[in-house]
This record gives structure tokens, C-alpha cells and sequence, in this order.
């Protein structure tokens, strides 16, 4: 099962260090998210097993957003936030396999879709 949720970023737990993804990059999707208002590719996230005060939650898939998120936070506290897929553990494994199909695909810039009318 999975819910579509908006999580403070606070109580997301990372799976990767921060140091993994150029600064740059961190700075360029941080100042894309503040443009944006928010994150636009929600990170996929399950309730963490610690028994802490609060909701809490793990990074599955989304750490560069996620640390993206924290620069942008700390550029523009507005963002506090961020769109997430909240997994629990039956659909972890469903939720991996769709993403290792989904990062298979070819990112397209700038093409034009033409359409074809069938007579």
C-alpha cells in the first residue's frame, strides 16, 4: 500500500550521504525547486522502524532531491516540505522495481510531438 503525502523535510532520514552529489548540482535543483514552489518528482519514502517521537521516514529513492530540498530550505524557509510516495513494506519491493524500469527511459528535451491523424 502507498499514500501520496507532502513530509517535512525534517522527518526524512537519508539513505546517502550528502557529499554523494556535486554541490552544484545540489544548488542548481535547490534554486529550481524555489522557482517551482516545491518539488515537482515527489521522493519514495517508507515510515522508518526507529520508535521515535513522531513520523519519521526513510529514503528509498529520492536522496538528491531530497538534500536539494534542505538547500532550498535554507534559501527560502517556505520550503519545508516536499511531495512524497509513503511505501509500506509489502509495496517497498514493487516500488524498487518501477523505479529500476522508470530510470531505464531516456530523458527527452526539446522534441515536438507531432500527431498523426488516422482516416
Amino acid at each position: 500500500m502507498w499514500k501520496f503525502l507532502q513530509v517535512d523535510i525534517a522527518d526524512i532520514n537519508p539513505s546517502l550521504l550528502e557529499d554523494t552529489f556535486p554541490q552544484a548540482k545540489l544548488e542548481n535543483l535547490a534554486n529550481l525547486i524555489i522557482e517551482m514552489g516545491g518539488l515537482i518528482r515527489p521522493v519514495i519514502l517508507k515510515k522508518a522502524d526507529n520508535k521515535k517521537v513522531g513520523e519519521r521516514y526513510d529514503i528509498i529513492s529520492g536522496d538528491l532531491e531530497y538534500y536539494a530540498s534542505v538547500v532550498a530550505n535554507q534559501k527560502c524557509p517556505d520550503i519545508e516540505m516536499i511531495n512524497a510516495f509513503v511505501v509500506d513494506e509489502e509495496a517497498k519491493s514493487i516500488a524498487l522495481q518501477q523505479i529500476h524500469l522508470c530510470k531505464e527511459q531516456p530523458v527527452k528535451h526539446n522534441h515536438k510531438i507531432h500527431r498523426i491523424t488516422l482516416y
